[in-house]
């Protein structure tokens, strides 16, 4: 986690540098996860088949992108990097509100 604050951080002080607005899904996410009890992600090969699985399931067995992030305890995300329709639609109100403000 120190390493995403430390990227935010960053972020952050080039938005302000150049004058550009931010949404930051991380601190959206950060209030909506009061738990998390997933196994941390890792790159090893076959962790990177996780997304090939998630849109097997989705696409072959009809599964939805919430369903997919549960089986690897996920609350919003489906494979560890991709919004499922949770992580999805707080995104989505995100940028609505930003854009009609």
């Amino acid at each position: 986690m120190s390493i995403i604050n430390n990227y935010n951080v960053i972020i952050k002080r080039i938005a302000l540098k150049y004058d550009i607005s931010i949404l930051d899904l991380y601190s959206k996410f950060k209030e909506q996860i009061n738990e998390n009890d997933s196994v941390p992600y890792t790159t090893s090969e076959l962790r990177r088949l996780r997304g090939l699985r998630a849109v097997i399931l989705y696409y072959v067995f009809g599964w939805s992108w919430n369903r997919i992030g549960k089986k690897y305890k996920l609350q919003l995300l489906c494979d560890h990097i991709h919004l499922n329709e949770r992580g999805g639609s707080l995104m989505e109100n995100m940028v609505k509100k930003f854009l009609s403000a």
